[in-house]
């Protein structure tokens, strides 16, 4: 009985404070999609979060998890909203190449920031699933022979950014 109430004044504190940052005063409730959620905003956000998330909403078109201990398996959790507009993940070190198979399963994503993950560039062989996709931005060496095949399966009018540089690099 006890976990249940700890559980149920948790949930309650997440969506008091997600309702107060993202969410205008005159909708009443949780709505079904939000525009622009900011988790870097709060201390040591985790995969619990996003799991709570999720299970509240069905969209968002901003999600910045920049700075968060974001894993894998939240990354996971991703996949059940209906779409994600565009997807920050900037400096979420303990996201790897195995987040990279639950990425390219989220529909909409139009922008994705990748850098200061510890995604390498072997990890993209799936990047052609995203279609929507208009923006990536990695960190990588310059020098890697995998950019250019990263860049082939992005689709046609995306812009790739390697360490805020413009692919393919002009000298």
């Amino acid at each position: 009985m006890r976990n249940k109430k700890r559980e149920k004044q948790a949930d309650q504190q997440f969506w008091g404070t997600f309702y107060y940052m993202n969410v205008p005063k005159h909708i009443p409730g949780i709505p079904m999609h939000v525009e622009q959620v900011r988790f870097r905003l709060y201390d040591h956000v985790d995969d619990d979060h996003l799991i709570r998330m999720v299970q509240g909403i069905k969209s968002v078109g901003q999600l910045d998890l920049d700075e968060t201990d974001i894993t894998n398996e939240g990354i996971a959790e991703l996949v059940k909203l209906d779409y994600i507009t565009e997807l920050r993940l900037k400096g979420c070190h303990d996201i790897t190449n195995e987040a990279m198979s639950f990425i390219c399963d989220i529909k909409g994503l139009e922008l994705l920031h990748l850098i200061g993950t510890s995604i390498t560039t072997a990890g993209f062989q799936q990047i052609g699933k995203l279609t929507s996709l208009k923006k990536l931005l990695i960190r990588a060496d310059r020098d890697d022979p995998l950019l250019e095949e990263i860049y082939i399966n992005l689709p046609k009018d995306c812009e790739f950014i390697v360490d805020y540089k413009r692919y393919p690099f002009s000298e």
